[in-house]
This record gives C-alpha cells, sequence and structure tokens, in this order.
C-alpha cells in the first residue's frame, strides 16, 4: 500500500495483488499450524517413550519433571491454535478495512467511513454495502457465518475462552448457539463452562476459506464498479 502522489490522504492499492497476498498470508498461517500440530504431536510420542523407557531404578525422576513436560505438552496445542486463529481474525478485520478505506477513496460520497455507527468488520462491511453499493457485502449467510466467528474470537480475547461464565447456567452449555457451532466444526469445548481449545487446525481452514471467498467476491466487484484510474 502507497500513498499517491496526488493527495496524502488518498492511497493507492492494487487490489488483485492485495487480495494475492491476504490469502497467501492465511496459506502461511495454516502452513504453521499444521506443522507444529504433527511436531506437537511427535513429542507427545515421544514423551510417553520416555515416560515408559525411563530406567526408574537406575535413575530417579528428578521433581515434577514429567508433570510439568506433560503439562507444557498437554496445552501447547490449543494455546498456540487459539492465537493464530485470534491473529487470522485481526488480518481479516484489517484486510476488511483496506478495502472500504479504497472505496472510500475512489467514490465522491461525502459519507466516511468513521461516520457509521460500529467498529471493526460490522462498520467495514455496511460502509461497504450501504456506500460502496457492493451486493458482496450484503449480510448474507457468509457474513453470518463471520458473526459466528467474531463471538468465538471475542470469546478466547476477551472471556478467557469461555462459553458460559455463570455457574447456575452451565446446564445450558450444549444448548448455546456457540456451543452447536464449535461443535460441528470439531472444536474441543472442556468442562461445564466450555472452554474453547482449537486443537487442530479444521477450524481455522474453515475461516481461512470464508474470509478467501469474500475477499475474492468483494476485490473482484471493487474492480468492476470502481476501477482504479491510474490504470486508463
Amino acid at each position: 500500500m502507497t500513498q499517491t502522489k496526488e493527495t496524502k490522504n488518498k492511497i493507492s492499492y492494487d487490489l488483485d495483488l492485495s487480495n494475492s497476498i491476504f490469502k497467501a498470508n492465511l496459506e502461511s498461517l495454516i502452513g504453521i499450524s499444521r506443522e507444529n500440530v504433527k511436531l506437537i504431536a511427535k513429542k507427545n510420542d515421544d514423551f510417553i517413550k520416555e515416560i515408559t523407557e525411563w530406567d526408574y531404578n537406575e535413575h530417579p525422576v528428578p521433581d515434577n519433571y514429567f508433570h510439568h513436560k506433560g503439562a507444557d505438552l498437554a496445552n501447547i496445542d490449543w494455546l498456540l491454535l487459539n492465537s493464530i486463529f485470534i491473529a487470522s481474525y485481526s488480518y481479516f478485520e484489517y484486510h476488511l478495512y483496506s478495502l472500504a478505506r479504497i472505496v472510500e477513496d475512489r467514490i465522491p460520497d461525502k459519507v466516511k467511513i468513521k461516520d457509521l455507527n460500529g467498529k471493526g468488520i460490522y462498520q467495514y462491511r455496511k460502509y461497504l454495502h450501504l456506500i460502496g453499493k457492493l451486493t458482496s457485502a450484503e449480510k448474507n449467510s457468509d457474513w453470518q457465518n463471520i458473526d459466528k466467528f467474531q463471538v468465538v474470537r471475542n470469546k478466547l480475547a476477551h472471556n478467557g475462552g469461555m462459553i458460559i461464565t455463570d455457574p447456575t447456567k452451565t446446564k445450558e452449555l450444549e444448548k448455546d448457539e456457540l456451543f452447536k457451532f464449535l461443535s460441528k466444526h470439531g472444536v474441543v469445548m472442556e468442562g461445564s463452562f466450555g472452554i474453547i481449545r482449537i486443537k487442530d487446525t479444521k477450524f481455522i481452514e474453515a475461516f481461512d476459506k470464508l474470509t478467501g471467498d469474500i475477499s475474492d467476491n468483494l476485490t473482484k466487484e471493487i474492480n468492476e464498479k470502481y476501477p482504479d484510474k491510474r490504470k486508463k
């Protein structure tokens, strides 16, 4: 992304290139996730082998050695993948903001992104739909799924990953719509509070596929409705 010579307040943007970079970076995050899941699985296998083959008579186990090592291995997968999902979500949010900024620069409408209520993805999608008149930004099933992923992100970032916070409502966990959504994607939810533990890449892959498709559709429509005048 670079500034144009015409004005410091506008930005020039190769939409196709940006879209390609966005999707390539998401693929990189998926690649990192897959490689680390394999590495963690191998470390778990090595740990089990170490326990079973340890010569307890000749070599007493150091205090808490297996406890600490086992605890690390039991938690590293979800700590990593929860974080990668949050990073993927934040990256999509910024990418959507960038697309909204380009539309803002290419149309004569005086209404700006900051003039609309809301924030984040909600505000950017609304701008692209209401002001940019993009049909691909209309609230459809794809964007409804983005809303569900957003709830997951917020639970992880602000709620310790817990679906239920009221101890009197733990029996309602399996009735919760978020529980159903996560179950469909194979996400582990531990305890009566439903603590979200992303332990494989399926959930992140589903998010990346969805956001990649949305980005493709928005990029195509922006190019058609608001072509870059520099290319003429």
